[in-house]
């Protein structure tokens, strides 16, 4: 279980690094909060697993159970957007792109959902 763990929040650190860091530019504390929890965390989970978390035999169907979290999240998300018409991520905004559009960006970050 650590290390689907350790697969999402890496997946936050690709995510934010590469789509989200330039839309918001806090200053002061704000800013050390946010770089603590997009850049620090996501390190410092990756560094513990690498020393100490067993190493196992990663199965497909481990891997595939890992999913439920993050495509829960999404449809969660998309939900509530649409009953709120607030979306967090310019990547799954519906009300701005089609729904076909926002799945179709999600297929492109599958893989980082997977092992």
């Amino acid at each position: 279980m650590i290390t689907a763990v350790v697969v999402y929040i890496m997946f936050v650190w690709i995510a934010y690094n590469a789509l989200l860091r330039w839309l918001w530019m806090p200053s002061g504390y704000r800013a050390l909060v946010n770089k603590s929890l997009h850049t620090l965390v996501p390190g410092l989970a990756a560094l513990y697993w690498l020393l100490f978390v067993p190493r196992f035999h990663l199965s497909w169907r481990r891997c595939a159970a890992w999913l439920a979290y993050p495509l829960c999240y999404l449809f969660v998300t998309l939900w509530r957007g649409h009953a709120s018409d607030f979306y967090p991520y310019w990547f799954i905004d519906v009300s701005e792109l089609s729904m076909s559009a926002c799945f179709s960006t999600r297929r492109c970050w599958s893989p980082a959902f997977s092992c």
